[in-house]
């Protein structure tokens, strides 16, 4: 049996666990490091063979123990383990432990004060990184229109090496006027796309702050998504991964309609 343990925290920490019988007796290693999930904020340790029922978890920050119980599995994601255990009773530690994570949790994800009143005057680009060839066409063509200073392209590629990636792309999405998707199949079955770039753009989009314009690059299956309810920049029908001779023209006519969506007041 292989379980999993994930911990809500505070984003670089050095933390490590231990797991113990309910004797106190080490199972496995002493300490094992707790690596950085792709999900900002969390730490998983993949595996943890053979964890049972009664056994205790040890997860240590740098100057203390963060948490100290049975594995037990929450629904918010704090603490958990595969379900081969009972939920049972959650402890007070354990509820008071969500319960501080998840306010920490709000309260990160609420954007700054001084980026709520950001002027939006930029096209925000939202994209797989496994489409990142598509990302390089549609630059190249955009290049024109940022040159001369009419539109004001931002991708994640001008995130500085060493910077804070994830308050860069909520400081992005807060000044995005308008907001283009390279839509593919990688693109939908992203959940970092899905959750923290897609969504927050849609309810923008119904609040009439972003404008949207999403560029069918491969077939897919956005008709099982909120992108069915929004025109595509072309026929989805045939995207651009379809066409040969005729892509360079379908990309000027997309770059057009960036420029009059970026400059529409």
């Amino acid at each position: 049996m292989s379980n999993r343990i994930e911990y809500c925290g505070k984003s670089g920490q050095s933390l490590k666990y231990s797991v113990c019988k309910p004797d106190g007796t080490p199972k496995g290693a002493p300490l094992h490091p707790l690596p950085e999930s792709q999900t900002p904020g969390y730490y998983t340790a993949i595996s943890h063979t053979n964890l049972e029922k009664g056994d205790k978890v040890l997860i240590y920050g740098p100057e203390k123990v963060l948490y100290e119980g049975e594995p037990l599995t929450y629904e918010g994601g704090f603490l958990t383990v595969d379900e081969t255990l009972d939920k049972g009773e959650f402890s007070s530690e354990a509820q008071d432990l969500a319960s501080t994570m998840q306010k920490e949790k709000e309260v990160k994800m609420q954007p700054n004060s001084h980026l709520k009143n950001a002027t939006r005057d930029q096209v925000f680009i939202c994209y797989s990184h496994k489409d990142e060839r598509w990302l390089n066409d549609l630059q190249t063509h955009l290049k024109p229109y940022v040159r001369n200073g009419s539109v004001t392209a931002w991708s994640d590629k001008k995130i500085a090496p060493g910077s804070k990636w994830f308050p860069e792309i909520e400081a992005a999405l807060n000044s995005a006027k308008v907001a283009v998707l390279l839509v593919t199949p990688n693109f939908l079955a992203s959940d970092f796309i899905h959750e923290h770039e897609l969504g927050p753009l849609l309810k923008k989009a119904e609040q009439d702050k972003v404008r949207i314009i999403w560029i069918p690059v491969r077939a897919c299956s956005y008709k099982e998504t909120p992108l069915k309810d929004y025109q595509a920049v072309i026929d989805p029908g045939k995207p651009l991964a379809n066409m040969k001779a005729e892509r360079d023209k379908a990309w000027v006519e997309i770059c057009k309609e960036i420029k009059n969506s970026a400059q529409e007041n």
